[in-house]
């Protein structure tokens, strides 16, 4: 990932990435690209100009767009791997918690034997578990009694012991990649934004005020254990994790783009512009039969639910009806 970053920053110090090359059709630029990183230095010296200059140029541009792709899917596998050998060890974990609580199970199967008995009075009940089980076995399986596991069972805590990791590659993600994002990114982008700033300054602590709305419900416990215990150093990994495996989600998603990627490009770039669709609109709506106006064609919509719904709701009686009137139909 070092390496890719390294090339992002050479790219960028060539202008690569300002490059517009939009007058070009798509395959004729990764053509030409394809071209470009196949010469040698002097074969394409070689060219005549009006040639030559094409194809530099087209590679550059080309190679800043595959670079940034690959830092980013680097970046992705980066996290997916440490999030996969982390669930990896949570399964082991409850594996071991399952079988040393197998005597506890036995002794609680044998409680609710006689609590659940409805002959045995409610005043006998203490007697019978002291006398049948006796007390050094319950007291032996008190005090073999373990903490109660988050709701995630302790994935973010086996996650916590990779951070010395993610923080060889993160600080220098964030400084070389602008990150955008559509409706409801809002906290998640502010939060990547004061971790950028927490990593370029150094500070060890997270503001406060620094938005949470992001993380997900069962790791939100980690953060309010550690702000009530007053651990900084807690709450900053933690929140720290939350947030670059939140934007490795927003990168999955597409609720989190990169201005300049194609891999993590925004979604409506592939859609038509709005004076692009405007003088298609009136011809594709007559073609499939329906109206111009988003009212119209929801008023259209909502009559021909409405009349679905009638004819269903008769039919669906007489079907029920039928079922259960017939002697054969099951329970």
């Amino acid at each position: 990932m070092k390496a890719e970053l390294e090339k992002l920053t050479y790219l960028r110090r060539l202008d690569a990435h300002t490059l517009d090359l939009s007058m070009l059709p798509a395959e004729r630029r990764r053509f030409l690209a394809g071209v470009g990183r196949r010469l040698t230095g002097q074969a394409l010296q070689r060219r005549e100009p009006e040639r030559r200059y094409p194809i530099l140029l087209t590679l550059l541009a080309q190679s800043a767009v595959d670079v940034l792709d690959e830092t980013l899917l680097l970046f992705d596998q980066a996290i997916s791997g440490r999030e996969a050998a982390a669930k990896q060890k949570v399964a082991e974990a409850l594996a071991e918690r399952a079988k040393g609580g197998e005597n506890r199970q036995a002794l609680l199967d044998e409680i609710l034997t006689i609590v659940l008995d409805t002959g045995i009075g409610d005043e006998q009940i203490g007697t019978l578990l002291r006398g049948r089980i006796g007390m050094d076995r319950m007291r032996a399986a008190w005090a073999e009694r373990r903490e109660r596991l988050p709701r995630d069972h302790g994935q973010l805590s086996m996650l916590d012991a990779s951070m010395s990791y993610l923080r060889q590659f993160a600080p220098a993600v964030l400084a070389a990649v602008q990150f955008a994002g559509g409706p409801g990114t809002e906290q998640l982008l502010q939060a990547v934004s004061v971790l950028a700033e927490l990593y370029a300054t150094g500070a060890r602590k997270v503001p406060a005020g620094a938005p949470v709305g992001f993380v997900p419900t069962k790791w939100a416990g980690y953060l309010v254990a550690a702000e009530q215990a007053g651990d900084v150093t807690a709450y900053r990994r933690y929140w720290e994790i939350a947030v670059l495996v939140g934007l490795r989600d927003g990168l999955r998603s597409g609720d989190v783009f990169v201005p300049g990627s194609r891999r993590y490009a925004d979604p409506a770039s592939f859609l038509l512009t709005p004076a692009a669709w405007a003088p298609q609109k009136v011809e594709f709506c007559h073609l499939v039969g329906k109206p111009v106006e988003a009212a119209d064609a929801l008023a259209q919509a909502d009559d021909e639910l409405h009349t679905a719904l009638a004819i269903w709701r008769p039919s669906s009686r007489r079907a029920t009806r039928a079922r259960c009137a017939s002697p054969t139909t099951g329970s």
